[in-house]
């Protein structure tokens, strides 16, 4: 908490610029905004979140009522009956750095890359008889995961309205088969390919599709968009399609300062396919405990302030994303505060 008022402080210095920062939506929001011809803009976004615990659809689920669930790959030699990991706490940082260019006064085009450092912790549980503790392991990875191209167009722009259309591709590009020091039931300690949500990428395509729609008002703005991502091409396997849609609502405090709200609600499909190589007495070895259907809140700050000499101001931004209902595909863990910051400069 300390953390968020500093930054809070940090951004209501800022009161020196021209630019509205209601022109943008809250920065958790992509997508939401276009250029004139040859205007260029470069950001840079940073997001970390945190997964604690363990949801069964949504209700709370402890750790031995989980290691007597039964283990799907016990088939496997010396495979465990139940499940006899768990794990216990994720945190996922990402990286985006993005580009845009406008070509013409209603069409932008939209470039980004992403990377990602993703740790688990999880304990281990003794695969038969009395199912005591073993010892805890920790897990890690790293990649780029993914680079994705959008064209931007402005299909209504008239009396204080604005309505975007946006369609591109991502494309996965890491790692698939990242390996990771695993602590067994059997208390052996062996190299295994980590589970699905530990991977660098899923090596898949993505179509994204999204609608934005914003009304501007003297000092505050509102907004919609919905927005998907559909798989075109996988591999062995790849994460569910994702379907979402944010309402947000804008307030000057200065003429550099604003503060958002926002509501998302995000539905995701299990995974589809599998890869025959993750196969662990964990939870995250399955792949339909991926997805299901979620909702958010969230907090945000906008400021406008002169750093980098040019005709626009650059934007800082940020926004506190806090979990309202979960409703995971069977077994998961529990999603926890995601923090997004980030910073634009157009030119």
């Amino acid at each position: 908490m300390k953390h968020y008022i500093s930054l809070i402080i940090f951004f209501s210095s800022f009161i020196f610029a021209d630019d509205t920062p209601i022109s943008h939506a809250p920065i958790g929001v992509m997508g939401d905004h276009t250029h004139q011809k040859d205007e260029i803009m470069v950001s840079l976004r940073f997001s970390t979140m945190k997964m604690r615990g363990n949801l069964l659809g949504s209700n709370t689920i402890n750790d031995n009522q989980i290691i007597e669930i039964p283990n799907p790959n016990a088939g496997m030699s010396n495979a465990p009956s139940n499940l006899s990991i768990v794990p216990k706490e994720m945190d996922m940082k990402m990286f985006m750095l993005g580009g845009m260019l406008a070509v013409t006064d209603k069409v932008t085009l939209n470039g980004m890359m992403m990377f990602q450092d993703l740790s688990m912790s999880s304990d281990t549980f003794l695969g038969m008889m009395n199912r005591n503790l073993l010892g805890s392991f920790n897990l890690s990875s790293e990649a780029l995961s993914n680079i994705s191209f959008f064209g931007l167009v402005d299909i209504f722009d008239y009396d204080l309205q604005k309505s975007i259309i946006s369609m591109g591709i991502t494309k996965s590009i890491g790692d698939n088969n990242k390996t990771g020091n695993i602590l067994t039931p059997m208390n052996t300690r062996i190299d295994m390919i980590m589970p699905y949500g530990m991977q660098g990428s899923d090596k898949s395509t993505k179509l994204n599709l999204a609608y934005t729609h914003k009304r501007f008002y003297d000092s505050s703005s509102i907004g919609v968009q919905v927005k998907t991502d559909l798989n075109i091409d996988e591999k062995n396997w790849a994460f569910g399609n994702k379907y979402e849609t944010s309402f947000w609502y804008q307030e000057l405090v200065n003429d550099n300062l604003a503060w958002s709200i926002r509501y998302k609600i995000t539905k995701e499909e299990s995974i589809e396919g599998t890869d025959s190589r993750i196969i662990g007495p964990v939870q995250t070895a399955n792949p339909f405990n991926y997805g299901g259907i979620n909702s958010y809140l969230g907090v945000g700050l906008n400021t406008n302030f002169s750093l980098f000499q040019s005709d626009h101001s650059d934007r800082l931004a940020l926004e506190l994303l806090m979990p309202i209902k979960q409703n995971k595909n069977n077994l998961q863990m529990e999603d926890k505060n995601k923090l997004i910051i980030g910073y634009q400069k157009a030119f």
